[in-house]
């Protein structure tokens, strides 16, 4: 199995980033963000956290940053060509993220649903923490796998992350 030292190789593998209007869902302090954001044509990034929202602001420019909610997507119906989740899913009402997904995605669009994998260490490691992280991320997968969507890929891959202090991490 192949090990990313970031997820941008492995989403330029899965869709056509060039020219189109992305919608991240789940920014958090932009980590990703910054990396899509010369990629894209537009990129819109939420987020459910001011501080975290304030600190992207601060760290990256080119991007629309906001605070929202993926269950309740504050744009008109088909403004994106992609959507992306990221590591965000599991965190929300996974029904009513995915029925805001597919209402604000454009025809002929692309979800992308990046979650951490449930025997994953860091996953692990967060449901130290969190008690319920593995029970979220299994309904979400179950939801997922439900037969509400076409699925045109699924994958597990590896990232290997490195945190320069136990904040950041």
């Amino acid at each position: 199995m192949q090990s990313y030292s970031s997820d941008l190789p492995k989403i330029e593998e899965l869709v056509e980033l060039s020219g189109r209007e992305m919608l991240e869902i789940g920014c958090g302090d932009g980590r990703l963000s910054s990396l899509l954001a010369h990629k894209v044509k537009s990129l819109t990034a939420i987020d459910p956290d001011q501080a975290m929202i304030n600190l992207a602001c601060k760290k990256i420019s080119g991007v629309d940053f906001r605070v929202g909610y993926g269950e309740k997507l504050e744009f008109k119906d088909k403004s994106y060509d992609i959507i992306l989740f990221s590591y965000s899913l599991h965190h929300q009402d996974c029904v009513k993220a995915l029925d805001e997904a597919k209402r604000v995605i454009r025809d002929n669009g692309s979800i992308l649903i990046l979650e951490p994998a449930i025997e994953g260490k860091y996953t692990q490691l967060v449901s130290i923490f969190q008690e319920d992280e593995i029970d979220r991320l299994s309904r979400t997968l179950a939801y997922i796998k439900s037969g509400n969507f076409v699925i045109s890929r699924e994958e597990v891959f590896f990232l290997d992350y490195h945190f320069k202090d136990d904040i950041e991490l």
